[in-house]
Parts: structure tokens; C-alpha cells; sequence
């Protein structure tokens, strides 16, 4: 190949490649939604350490 058709090969592979990694760090920066799964076993993790911290302590 000529030497200006492999430098805009390489332009457009450098520009893909700085496009994919724009949207990883995009990506990698948002906080990840909170499932319900999630939701529902932090909500069972936060009544039970009430019930115990309700509980009367044994003698």
C-alpha cells in the first residue's frame, strides 16, 4: 500500500481506539445502578441488625 493510505489506516484505527476508550472511562465513571436484588437484601440486612440490636442481650 502507499504510505498515505496506511496513515489514515492508522488515523482511523487510533481514532476508534480513543473513541472506545473515551466510552470505558465514561462507562467506569457512572455508579452502577442498584438492583433489587440489592435493594431487597440490604433492606433484610438493616431489619435483622435491628432485631438483634432490639433483642434483649442473654444472661
Amino acid at each position: 500500500m502507499t504510505p498515505w493510505i496506511e496513515q489514515e489506516l492508522a488515523r482511523h484505527r487510533r481514532r476508534e481506539l480513543e473513541a472506545e476508550a473515551d466510552a470505558y472511562r465514561r462507562a467506569s465513571s457512572l455508579q452502577p445502578a442498584a438492583t433489587p436484588w440489592r435493594k431487597r437484601l440490604g433492606t433484610a440486612v438493616v431489619r435483622v441488625g435491628q432485631w438483634i440490636a432490639g433483642s434483649p442481650t442473654p444472661a
